[in-house]
């Protein structure tokens, strides 16, 4: 018997096949032709048996090459010469035959992929707008700001007699020195009024920040030298363009601000927004010296910024001692003060917004982006699946690329190219998801009126993260699984003996298994958050937030002096209070959880300061009589305010609880005397004591507070009126407004809205907070789900064979999906609990942004799972249904 095949099947092996897989072919044929010799016990002829052998091989060989789009080095007619972009250009076009050939897994490839880099492209976006926008300064790198630094080491504003000495006394490491503030004031043009907010600078501010003016000029420094004097102001670009559209001549022409006409001398350059805050447009500088007209007592009160120029060639660092020996001088200066200052320099280039808020800012940020990362890891995870899956459909088209000759660098070069094509397919849709998604975000209005101006376009850096997350996720996620179609036997896959190797399914199931554990953790984060919104808004705050009318009135834009501003206020309250269906209506200089705050010191006879002070510092407001009733403040002491307490030689004060029990602990304040600090600088007797109210945040401790009456005291220039009665609120704050409007058609309203959309800025972040994560938990529960489905149904397409013949023998179609969904089962299982674990992990990094609510709360840790089990079950149950519903007939048919 011949051990060698015959001439004809030589050839067609050499004609076929390289030597590799020859050599396999040779060895199972010859081992076949002697089995079956011994089976059936005669000498089978040659040729016909070759021939029978090997026709079908042969047969499929061809079909599949000539089906097959050629790619460089998969076909015995690529040329081994054929240029690097000339191949490159080959792989793409069969990249995209192959995607042609498979649309829906290009779509759900595409897709998901999207899907992951998109909310990561947008918080990217966001991040890179507020943390990494430039100031638009010139020479930013020269540049370094001055804090004042609180007892407990936070930056806050200085002192002009601070910036005195700086100029005076470190002219050896500082060039210049400026000042400057915000302000919000009130322009008129062509009739109409508006609000805008400005900074109020000294003439050498435009000089340090090194911005030349775009048109006209800036300041000059005799127009920062008197008080009062030089009523001019520079224009910001928006500003210029929104109001003046562009006009040129509006240099050299008077605008009207806060009643007053003001000369434009110049508009800023468009990159130069000023020194609020990056994102934050300032809209108007003005010198700093006319602050008699625009706000009495500035220079004085500590909220003032300062900015040093550096020399050039002195180092930043050397601000640290210059400051520190200035703080010494100013404390040398108050030799009798138990108080210390203390000042920090930190130059501008490592400052975002502002120190303090740049921690807090960064943690929220590494927490969006930790949850936008879930996102991008679980849909990298589904890429994977999708691309094992389609790596085992491929092990046959891998196996005749190899049997034509080509090598295995070509066709690694081949799968690289159709996975970089995904990505960026990918990359391009989560772009597009990206932009969407942060202009939906930015549609939001914030409770916070400000000029909010963020840079959201596409930029270079935008495009490099993009294109760095999807090619990342092309290499890690998409290359490896999909080269494992490489890894099959020639031989064995040519001749359908190769099976689907557990490895493989492990691998899918592990997958899903990371996907069901990222879901859990965002899960259970959007839950801790929607709880935490829920704490926040059943807080007790310590005044009622019933619906109410609140009204601001902003009474120093219209030029009156204080007893005017008295007036005014205090007959907008008597007329609103008359209206029917009002129940009560008053007014006070500043609302409880509001944004700004007034500090005065206080001092009580027999009571000592605290250690290294020479006051107590305690918040204040000016309230109308009737103010705790309508605020639903309770009274615990004595009595509230009454008309008349207006008299001025009889100044009185009601305190909060924490505040009389600072002073007098355990004892009744009523009728005690303290001493007040500023403007009020004389002894005030105890009226009252009132329960204490939420002045900053709604996690607070108890804050010490005081009330005084608002008519025995300066003007403060803004009023927030508060009315409730029996009408809704919107037509409520609609009736003080005519009120207003009727006393004065100029008054300025900077806001007519309710108690609750006051209240919108306390509850803005939770609010947010809780939206975006629930809307990545759902995304991620989305994705998560679809590998789910998608493992089943791969699962299920393997074993249909194995459910005919169950179906066949009489097995119960309930039993049949049952047995296909508990490996789904395992795998979420096992996925949730992993999550579960670390959700609560990952929890406590969370700590800081949550209210009244823990990593281990129980809803949040049952509403998890059971959120992820109902997906999953659906997920896993339809193509479980599907299969269980084929023909025993076509399945036992099925190969």
């Amino acid at each position: 018997m011949s051990r060698r095949p015959p001439v004809l099947a030589r050839a067609l092996l050499g004609l076929l096949l390289p030597s590799s897989v020859r050599d396999d072919f040779r060895g199972d044929l010859d081992e076949r032709f002697h089995r079956d010799a011994e089976r059936h016990g005669v000498r089978p002829a040659r040729r016909a048996y070759w021939r029978d052998a090997l026709s079908p091989t042969v047969h499929r060989l061809r079909r599949e090459v000539r089906d097959m789009p050629l790619s460089p080095g998969a076909s015995p007619g690529s040329s081994r010469g054929e240029g690097m972009i000339s191949g490159l250009l080959s792989d793409l076009k069969f990249a995209l035959r192959m995607m042609r050939k498979a649309p829906a897994f290009t779509a759900v490839a595409v897709l998901s992929l999207g899907v992951g880099i998109g909310p990561n492209t947008a918080i990217f976006s966001l991040v890179n707008a507020v943390l990494f926008q430039e100031w638009g300064v010139g020479e930013p790198d020269g540049l370094v700001d001055v804090y004042s630094l609180t007892d407990d080491g936070r930056h806050f504003y200085s002192y002009y007699s601070i910036w005195e000495l700086l100029d005076e006394g470190a002219g050896d490491v500082f060039q210049d020195v400026t000042a400057y503030t915000i302000y919000q004031g009130h322009i008129e043009h062509e009739g109409d009024g508006e609000l805008v907010l400005g900074e109020m600078v000294m003439g050498n501010y435009f000089d340090v920040m090194r911005v030349p003016a775009a048109l006209g000029r800036t300041f000059r420094p005799e127009e920062d030298a008197t008080p009062g004097t030089h009523p001019v102001v520079v224009l910001s670009d928006r500003y210029w363009k929104a109001r003046y559209g562009a006009d040129p001549a509006v240099v050299g022409s008077d605008i009207r601000l806060n009643g007053r006409p003001y000369t434009v001398v110049g508009v800023a350059p468009a990159e130069f927004r000023g020194r609020i805050a990056p994102g934050v447009g300032t809209d108007f500088w003005v010198p700093l010296r006319m602050y008699p007209h625009l706000a009495p007592g500035q220079m004085s009160n500590g909220n003032l910024s300062i900015t040093g120029r550096m020399r050039p060639g002195v180092p930043a660092a050397r601000s640290l001692p210059a400051v520190a020996t200035v703080a010494s001088r100013f404390n040398e200066t108050r030799p009798e003060s138990r108080g210390e200052m203390r000042l920090a320099a930190v130059p501008l280039a490592s400052i975002h917004l502002h120190p303090d808020m740049d921690r807090a800012i960064g943690a929220m940020a590494a927490l969006l982006f930790v949850a936008v990362g879930l996102v991008l890891f679980i849909a990298c995870a589904n890429l994977a699946g999708f691309l094992l899956t389609r790596a085992t459909d491929r092990r046959k088209e891998m196996a005749v690329r190899v049997a034509m000759g080509a090598g295995r660098g070509a066709i690694v070069r081949q799968l690289l190219v159709e996975v970089l094509l995904l990505a960026a397919m990918g990359g391009a849709v989560g772009l597009v998801l990206g932009q969407v998604a942060i202009r939906l975000l930015l549609a939001v209005d914030p409770p916070v009126d400000l000029p909010i101006n963020l840079d959201i376009s596409l930029s270079g850096r935008l495009l490099v993260f993009t294109g760095g997350a999807s090619l990342l996720a092309a290499l890690f996620f998409g290359l490896t699984p999909a080269l494992e179609s490489l890894r099959s036997p020639v031989a064995a896959t040519l001749r359908d003996e190769s099976a689907v190797g557990g490895r493989k399914a492990w691998a899918r199931s592990l997958l899903v298994a990371g996907q069901m554990a990222l879901s859990t953790v965002l899960l259970f984060g959007s839950a801790l958050f929607f709880r935490s919104l829920q704490n926040a808004a059943g807080q007790d705050v310590g005044f009622s937030t019933a619906p109410a009318a609140v009204v601001t009135v902003e009474t120093w834009a219209n030029n009156y002096d204080d007893e005017a501003q008295r007036r005014f206020v205090q007959e907008i309250v008597t007329r609103v209070s008359s209206l029917p269906g009002v129940d009560g209506a008053a007014a006070t200089w500043r609302l409880p959880l509001d944004l700004g705050n007034i500090t005065t010191r206080v001092d009580a006879p027999g009571v000592e300061p605290p250690p290294d002070a020479d006051h107590h510092s305690l918040e204040y407001t000016g309230v109308t009589p009737g103010y705790f009733e309508v605020m639903g403040i309770p009274i615990l002491d004595g009595r509230s305010f009454t008309s008349a307490d207006g008299s001025e030689d009889r100044p009185v004060v009601i305190l909060s609880q924490a505040a009389a029990e600072r002073f007098w602990p355990g004892e009744s304040a009523d009728g005690r005397t303290v001493f007040l600090g500023g403007d009020m600088e004389r002894e005030h007797t105890v009226v009252g004591v009132v329960g204490d109210v939420k002045l900053w945040s709604l996690t607070e401790t108890p804050r010490p507070y005081f009330y005084v009456p608002a008519r025995q005291h300066s003007a403060y220039g803004t009023y927030h009126l508060v009315a409730r009665g029996r009408a809704p609120a919107p037509e409520l704050a609609a009736s003080v407004r005519d009120e207003a409007r009727a006393l004065d058609p100029d008054i300025v309203l900077s806001d007519v809205g309710t108690m609750a959309t006051h209240l919108n800025y306390i509850f803005f972040l939770p609010r947010m907070a809780a939206l975006l994560l629930s809307v990545l938990g759902v995304m991620a529960l989305g994705l998560a789900a679809l590998g789910l489905s998608g493992m089943v149904s791969y699962a299920v397409a393997r074993r249909t064979r194995e459910v005919g013949i169950r179906l066949a023998l009489g097995a119960e179609r309930r039993r049949v999906v049952a047995l296909v969904m508990r490996g789904a089962v395992v795998v979420v299982v096992a996925g949730g609990a992993c999550g579960l674990v670390a959700a609560v992990a990952l929890g406590r990094l969370a700590d800081r942004f949550l209210i009244g609510v823990g990593a281990l709360d129980p809803l949040a840790l049952v509403a998890a799972p059971l959120a992820l089990t109902a997906v999953a079950a659906v997920a896993s149950y339809v193509p479980a249904r599907r299969v269980s519903r084929v023909d025993p007939v076509l399945a036992l048919r099925a190969d």
